[in-house]
């Protein structure tokens, strides 16, 4: 074979190699993150404080998704999302409390060119700006260095979902919350005047607990992914 002629044939292998976007099958992701109301595991366990948001670099901003429409990594409307009742019950519970809820289309794409998205509670608001970038065809808002906005959501994180011989979800989301305790201090020697450092007191401390995980999952089961301080149900379908 001419040498010439090798870049050509090597071009055409790799498009044959490579299925194109609408041969790809097509998912929808829905996620619903709650919290454990019971606190008792604040005390049970070491919680570091060191613990920072994931980076953001490469990471879709979904936006809102039009009506009817098919594309990628936007968020669909509560009327296209099926654990509708689920979270009802969630909310009915005094043991938890529903944080996001929240469903998108997506190809299945293999590990080394699936897309991350952003994960934080003010999601399809003009809360954060991304510029457009062209992905898989289509101009989405991709974060382009690891700047978080100013101020840290409750929850904040990304979620990358690939295909290979299965599905694989792999999570990485921070939860932040304020918890408030009342400090009692030793009681006074007998006959020393009571002051105000010796009454209870009440403190305000924040908390940052990380959920990173990777989990294959199976498509229309609903998978449980927990965590003691918070938990999260995600369930991906096929489309037709």
């Amino acid at each position: 074979m001419p040498y010439a002629l090798r870049p050509l044939l090597l071009l055409l292998l790799t498009l044959v190699a490579v299925p194109s976007l609408a041969e790809t099958r097509w998912y929808k992701v829905e996620v619903v993150i709650f919290a454990h109301n019971d606190a008792t595991a604040l005390n049970e366990e070491y919680w570091s404080s060191e613990v920072s948001p994931p980076p953001l670099a490469g990471a879709v901003e979904m936006r809102n998704a039009n009506e009817g429409g098919r594309t990628p990594f936007t968020l669909l409307p509560e009327s296209q999302m099926g654990l509708n009742g689920v979270v009802k019950r969630l909310e009915e519970s005094p043991a938890t409390q529903p944080l996001l809820h929240f469903a998108w289309y997506q190809p299945g794409l293999p590990r080394n060119r699936a897309v991350t998205v952003h994960v934080h509670d003010d999601m399809g608001k003009v809360r954060v700006t991304a510029p457009l970038t062209p992905l898989l065809g289509y101009q989405l808002p991709v974060w382009q260095d690891d700047t978080l906005p100013e101020r840290l959501s409750t929850i904040e994180g990304t979620l990358r979902l690939s295909l290979a011989r299965y599905l694989h979800l792999d999570s990485d989301l921070v939860y932040t919350k304020s918890f408030t305790r009342t400090i009692t201090p030793a009681p006074a020697p007998a006959g020393s005047p009571q002051t105000a450092a010796a009454l209870p007191q009440q403190i305000t401390s924040s908390y940052r607990f990380r959920l990173h995980e990777s989990r294959r999952m199976r498509s229309k089961d609903l998978h449980y992914i927990d965590h003691p301080m918070f938990g999260m149900l995600v369930k991906v379908t096929p489309l037709q």
